[in-house]
């Protein structure tokens, strides 16, 4: 089989030399790869490859890979190695309680404030225990207000609905250097007959500036669709969000749970601050509200948050939008200063990128997370930084915080009942028209290998790049060795479409 290949790549570069059509290009793509794209009309001069091994001096199949294209998530793999190099490996964020008063016998006659430093992965487990830590340290009445500092990160200059117009999607959420819970509101539901009506509705964080009306209705039946319909929606009623819950709840399902972004970032910190400070039992005579910290207020207490190297599992694991936008604003704090900036954090991989010796004219970065009309990069770019990032030192982090087929995260559904299954780490990314993926393989005889793939075709589907994608997995793992070094299918010039970094241009369509 080795031989085969080998020859069918040698006799299909010649002819595409000489002939120059569509035909012959497709042909010297491996077989199961042409045969995927042809099943879903998925035209080569919408695909981009880099395939190399990672000890070779050339890559061993390459295709459009100089042509600039959106990535999706996967643009999350330059921020993420980037702040492994900027940031370091162990690095932390810390979210502080100051006072700005006296305290004295557990009564602080001024203002409590707490500061951030953009804590990703805030949990509301997380903030009790910073407030129960402040608690626990004396302090049980504030007589001023409680403070919330988020002056660390610029105001976003978007809007959560702006991409795509779900404002209240999960993946809309818009970084801020104080947020909990990734901005979520998650809303339970449970048959309980307890409660009046029978369905126990409860949010999590808890909110005390959120107030709920439960009109839903249990139904004694099985748990179907035509049954189980409860309905979410929030109305603004003098100022303040009302949380209503009606429709139907089945008594035979389990409990549900729906995630939404309901509140502002500031509205949903006052909110569980309130909540979490009065169950830690303290008091509040003030309000909670948004502030700036006075430069004589004091350091009470501090959490640190996870490590980076925890944090990118969530960014290329799960490819979380928010977490890749607030890697992108902390390095460009931390290479320029606060508040932090979008622009900051572009320069900040700018600076790093020439340091590493990587030139990537192509490359538009926008917010870091792929979740932009305007991200490009080429395959040959992607390739090339996956080379670099196996030569570095962090390589292990950088490896590990992706998806691994068949086992984890994006991919945890993806070859798992071949044998690439555990073999090969995976960053994905897919908007409408858009699929992609690269990451690394190791082959059955030990090898490993560079892959980057970029699929840019108007009316394709999610579900048939992946087919492609899988098809070039499986490939890899079985017979890339026996591809000829250098094989090249030539630059499509209809599909170039080269942009000036961090430029404006016409998006591929959303999420």
């Amino acid at each position: 089989m080795a031989h085969s290949f080998s020859m069918l790549y040698r006799v299909s570069w010649g002819a595409a030399l000489l002939l120059g059509s569509v035909a012959a290009i497709g042909a010297s793509l491996p077989p199961p790869v042409s045969e995927a794209m042809a099943k879903h009309k998925i035209p080569t001069e919408a695909v981009s490859l880099y395939l190399r091994e990672v000890s070779a001096p050339q890559p061993a199949l390459v295709l459009n890979e100089q042509v600039p294209r959106h990535p999706g998530s996967v643009i999350k793999l330059v921020t993420s190695l980037a702040a492994l190099d900027l940031l370091g490996p162990d690095y932390t964020w810390r979210t502080e309680a100051l006072i700005d008063g006296q305290l004295l016998a557990g009564h602080l006659d001024g203002n409590l404030i707490i500061r951030g430093y953009g804590d990703p992965y805030l949990a509301p487990e997380s903030l009790w225990r910073l407030l129960q830590g402040v608690h626990d340290r004396g302090l049980e009445t504030i007589s001023g207000n409680i403070l919330l500092d988020g002056s660390y990160f610029a105001p976003p200059v978007t809007g959560r609905g702006d991409f795509d117009g779900q404002a209240q999607r999960a993946y809309n959420a818009l970084p801020s250097a104080l947020a909990v819970n990734f901005q979520v509101t998650t809303v339970h539901m449970m048959a309980d007959n307890s409660v009046a009506g029978g369905v126990r509705v409860f949010t999590d964080p808890p909110l005390a500036n959120l107030k709920v009306r439960n009109h839903i209705k249990l139904v004694q039946t099985r748990c179907t669709s035509r049954h189980h319909s409860p309905q979410i929606r929030v109305a603004d009623v003098g100022g303040h969000p009302l949380l209503e819950v009606g429709g139907t709840f089945a008594a035979k399902c389990d409990e549900a749970s729906y995630a939404r972004l309901i509140l502002t970032p500031e509205e949903h910190m006052a909110g569980t601050v309130q909540a979490l400070w009065s169950q830690t039992g303290g008091h509040l005579l003030g309000h909670v509200q948004s502030g700036v910290t006075p430069p004589h207020a004091l350091t009470f207490h501090s959490e640190e948050s996870r490590s980076l190297t925890e944090v990118l599992r969530g960014v290329n694991k799960w490819s979380n939008n928010l977490i890749a936008r607030t890697l992108l604003l902390t390095m460009g704090a931390e290479t320029q200063g606060a508040p932090a900036t979008e622009a900051k954090g572009r320069a900040a991989i700018d600076a790093w990128l020439k340091q590493r010796g990587l030139d990537f004219p192509e490359l538009v970065i926008d917010n870091g997370s792929g979740l932009s009309r305007k991200t490009r990069i080429s395959a040959r770019s992607l390739g090339e930084l996956l080379i670099s990032a196996f030569r570095g030192p962090t390589m292990p982090e950088f490896i590990s915080s992706m998806a691994v087929a068949g086992v984890d995260g994006t991919m945890r559904k993806r070859l798992g009942d071949d044998a690439v299954k555990g073999r090969a780490h995976i960053k994905t990314g897919s908007l409408n028209d858009v699929n992609a993926m690269a990451g690394y393989v190791m082959d059955q005889d030990g090898h490993r290998w560079v892959v980057a793939l970029l699929m840019n075709h108007k009316g394709m589907l999610a579900w048939q790049g992946k087919e492609v994608q899988d098809a070039l997995l499986r490939w890899v793992y079985d017979g890339a060795g026996a591809a000829e070094p250098k094989a090249h299918v030539a630059d499509s010039p209809s599909a170039n479409c080269g942009q000036a970094r961090h430029g404006k241009k016409t998006g591929h369509g959303s999420s």
